[in-house]
């Protein structure tokens, strides 16, 4: 019923188009013609053979809005992971530029988004421009123990480094949940999980130092005692050429001192 309303409509708008054009057909255009003689005297006059039923519908559709990357951000964000499909199928690149070197994995906020876009042959070791991995970004998302679990299963490098980010592998850089977000339980989890995969506990970053280290000058005791646990190890030294005990001491976290001598690494 809707396509026949709007074939009426455009058939509306050439009996216009006959009137403005001044083009000669064989009928005169009085009110009691119906759009469809119009049409077909309009054809005759202008030289087209076809008749009505003979046009393709496709001649008669609007346009198609082209699509463009940054289409998937809102459907990222929402976590539509149909429209994102839908979207991807459609001609958007998997592992488009979302910005800055950007991909849609990184924007991942689910599970199922990840392995969505990861079938479709997202890049799972992908590096934004400035040096952050797509683990780096997971890291950091609402769901970030079910994300890092698909993409480490996936093939992604746990101990990659990023350069933009003083030299940071994901497991040091869960030092921004622990540090800055106060938020230990998870970041013990993120943790744990990159850990199970690989990752170094004792990774250093540009300046030497290891999360251990980081959570000395920092005084977070329980972070310490966390990294302590996973086998930290104490003798290493930062580009200072100082050792977790020496800045514990030097800054007076007499607790994580404490800690850090009674460990067995």
């Amino acid at each position: 019923m809707a396509k026949k309303v709007i074939l009426i409509i455009l058939l509306s708008l050439f009996c216009i188009q006959v009137q403005s054009e001044g083009v000669a057909v064989d009928s005169e255009l009085d009110p009691n013609l119906s759009p469809m003689d119009v049409m077909d005297d309009y054809l005759r006059a202008i030289g087209q053979e076809s008749t009505l039923e003979e046009i393709p519908v496709e001649q008669f559709n609007p346009p198609v809005r082209k699509i463009y990357s940054n289409d998937l951000l809102p459907h990222l964000g929402n976590d539509d992971v149909g429209e994102v499909v839908r979207l991807i199928n459609a001609g958007i690149d998997v592992n488009a530029d979302l910005g800055a070197g950007t991909t849609p994995l990184m924007y991942a906020e689910s599970a199922e988004m990840a392995k969505a876009l990861i079938d479709l042959g997202a890049d799972v070791n992908h590096k934004a421009f400035d040096g952050s991995s797509v683990l780096h970004y997971a890291v950091s998302a609402d769901r970030a123990e079910e994300i890092l679990s698909v993409l480490l299963k996936a093939g992604a490098v746990v101990n990659v480094v990023s350069v933009g980010m003083n030299g940071e592998t994901p497991f040091l850089a869960t030092k921004y949940l622990f540090i800055e977000q106060n938020a230990f339980n998870k970041a013990a989890r993120i943790a744990r999980i990159l850990y199970r995969y690989g990752a170094s506990v004792d990774a250093q970053d540009e300046d030497g130092y290891t999360a251990l280290m980081t959570a000395t000058v920092n005084d977070k005791p329980r972070m310490a005692e966390f990294m302590l646990m996973l086998g930290s190890d104490v003798n290493l030294r930062s580009v200072d050429g100082k050792t977790a005990l020496e800045y514990a001491k030097e800054l007076g976290h007499y607790d994580i001192a404490d800690l850090i001598i009674k460990s067995p690494y």
